[in-house]
C-alpha cells in the first residue's frame, strides 16, 4: 500500500527507468537473434535465458532502483519515498525471515529482497 506521493513517484520512476535502460528490449533482441540462426534455437535460448535471467533480473532491478531514485529526486521528490516503499514491502516478505530458506530464495528469486534494495538506496548519495 502506497501512502505518500514520494512512494508513488518512486514506483513510477522505477518503471520508467526499466524503459530508459531498455531492459525488456534487450531480452526480446536476444531471443530474436537466436531465432535468426535457427527458429528452434529461439525456444532453447528462451529456456536458457529464463534460467540465466534470474541473476540478470536482480541486476536490472538494482539499476532501475538507482535510476528511479535519481529521476524522482530530479523531479523534486524525496529519496525517503523509495526507502519507505521498500520498508513497507519488507513486511510482505516473511519467506526471507527463515534463514533455512535464504539460499533457496536467493536462487529462485528474480528480484533482490526489499531489505537489500532499501539498504542500497539508503547508501545512495
Amino acid at each position: 500500500r502506497l501512502s505518500t506521493e514520494d512512494e508513488i513517484a518512486f514506483v513510477i520512476a522505477h518503471e520508467i527507468a526499466h524503459v530508459e535502460l531498455k531492459h525488456c528490449i534487450k531480452a526480446i533482441q536476444y531471443t530474436a537473434k537466436a531465432r535468426q540462426i535457427d527458429p528452434r534455437l529461439g525456444d532453447v535460448v528462451q529456456i536458457g535465458y529464463s534460467i540465466y535471467r534470474r541473476a540478470f533480473s536482480k541486476q536490472q532491478e538494482r539499476e532501475a532502483d538507482e535510476l528511479g531514485v535519481r529521476l524522482m529526486m530530479k523531479a523534486g521528490y524525496k529519496k525517503s519515498g523509495a526507502v519507505s516503499f521498500y520498508r513497507t514491502l519488507e513486511k510482505y516478505e516473511p519467506k526471507y525471515s527463515d534463514p533455512t530458506l535464504q539460499t533457496y530464495n536467493d536462487f529462485i528469486s528474480s528480484h533482490p529482497t526489499a531489505k537489500e534494495r532499501r539498504e542500497r538506496i539508503e547508501k545512495m548519495k
